[in-house]
């Protein structure tokens, strides 16, 4: 299982596109650290979404069923750390934004990373890959830094990888939410 904190439309028209393609049984919790609203909408459609891709005057339409729980950090702070602490999770994907790896206080993204990290280590749940796929500069060594200031150290058996991502997602809006399927 993957764990994925940021539920914004670049999660949602690539990670979890490219999760469900893989296959292999790999599916994803994703949490929305600010905002209920798409976690609302997620679960009033059992979390299925249509994807549209646009290409000129061609537009595709691909249901995503990948995501099969969501939470929002908010008001289901345990819930998230539970799930970080969960030995069936073995990637943790970040989406969060650069102003976020700053902000280590025990409700923000990264505070629920480093206590659901810790609660992790001492139940023995074995390793985790935390991979932030936000465009920084050092990525991997960034997220470490952050979860190692909001806990006082780094858990055992964690890694933290460096990526790097270039997509660019427009925002879902009335009018591509009304608009209808074509193939």
């Amino acid at each position: 299982m993957i764990l994925h904190f940021g539920l914004g439309a670049f999660h949602r028209a690539h990670q979890a596109v490219h999760t469900q393609e893989a296959g292999d049984g790999w599916t994803i919790c994703a949490v929305a650290p600010r905002s209920p609203d798409v976690v609302r909408a997620l679960r009033d459609q059992d979390h299925r979404y249509t994807l549209l891709v646009r290409d000129g005057e061609r537009v595709s339409a691909t249901e995503v069923t990948s995501i099969r729980r969501t939470l929002h950090a908010p008001t289901e702070a345990e819930q998230v750390i539970r799930y970080v602490a969960d030995p069936s999770v073995r990637v943790i994907t970040l989406t969060i934004t650069e102003k976020a790896y700053a902000d280590t206080a025990p409700g923000s993204p990264i505070g629920l990373l480093a206590a659901g990290l810790s609660r992790r280590s001492a139940a023995g749940a074995g390793p985790v890959a935390v991979v932030s796929c936000d465009n920084l500069l050092a990525n991997g060594a960034r997220v470490r830094e952050a979860v190692q200031h909001a806990c006082g150290n780094v858990p055992e058996g964690v890694s933290f990888p460096a990526t790097v991502v270039d997509r660019m997602v427009p925002a879902t809006t009335p009018p591509t939410t009304s608009r209808p399927r074509n193939g």
